[in-house]
């Protein structure tokens, strides 16, 4: 769901990252449908799975969000950390 909040775009100036979003907002956002009852390990596996095949779907046409300048951290050898993986 790391993914999902970067395309969401929606920053969290205190944790210094993109806000997470629920399964349930990333399916209804990117038009996934629910395969089930959700929070069942199952349906919820594939939703998942269809976030992530949505997303790829859109690669290439949808910029991602960029970090905001004054919000980025440095790692101890002082390398901007950016990007969160």
């Amino acid at each position: 769901m790391e993914q999902y909040a970067i395309y969401h775009g929606a920053w969290s100036k205190y944790h210094g990252s993109s806000t997470w979003q629920s399964l349930a907002v990333a399916c209804a956002n990117l038009g996934v449908a629910v395969p089930g009852e959700a929070h069942r390990a199952t349906a919820d596996a594939l939703l998942a799975l269809g976030v992530l095949k949505a997303l790829a779907a859109l690669h290439g046409h949808v910029a991602p969000f960029p970090v905001p300048e004054n919000d980025q951290v440095q790692d101890d050898a002082g390398v901007s950390a950016d990007h969160p993986f």
